[in-house]
């Protein structure tokens, strides 16, 4: 999915969904994320990491409720990640850190046709966190 297929200048309507609460994140290269989590009370565990380093070994290790990861970022392919934490055999939740977009529910349905059976979530970020 590249980023001239996701991106607008206009905004979805809706409401946009949060991170989910959960007792441990797993927020990978996306450090933007500690923002949205840092006032919840009680605060979370957090791990952070980047993709390269994504495996069966941290999957246990962290045992997260919830990954965030950004949408459109060099270094991460989402449609990619999504193949691997499926094959790792990842049963929570992953939320995807994007800009606003037209229409996050077509973005959220194509993302989910990757790894079925896998709950995806996209969450949009005001432009300056961005």
């Amino acid at each position: 999915m590249s980023a001239s297929s996701v991106l607008s200048s206009g905004k979805t309507s809706g409401q946009n969904p949060q991170l989910p609460m959960a007792q441990v994140f797993l927020l990978v290269d996306a450090p933007e994320a500690l923002a949205l989590i840092d006032m919840r009370v009680p605060r979370p565990s957090v791990v952070m990491a980047s993709f390269g380093a994504l495996d069966h070994e941290i999957l246990t290790q962290v045992n997260p409720d919830c990954i965030v990861l950004p949408l459109l970022h060099p270094g991460i392919d989402i449609e990619q990640a999504l193949l691997v934490l499926a094959a790792l055999g990842f049963g929570g939740c992953i939320c995807a850190l994007c800009p606003a977009l037209p229409n996050r529910r077509m973005v959220e349905s194509e993302l989910r046709a990757f790894a079925p059976g896998l709950d995806v979530r996209l969450i949009e970020l005001p432009e300056a966190a961005v």
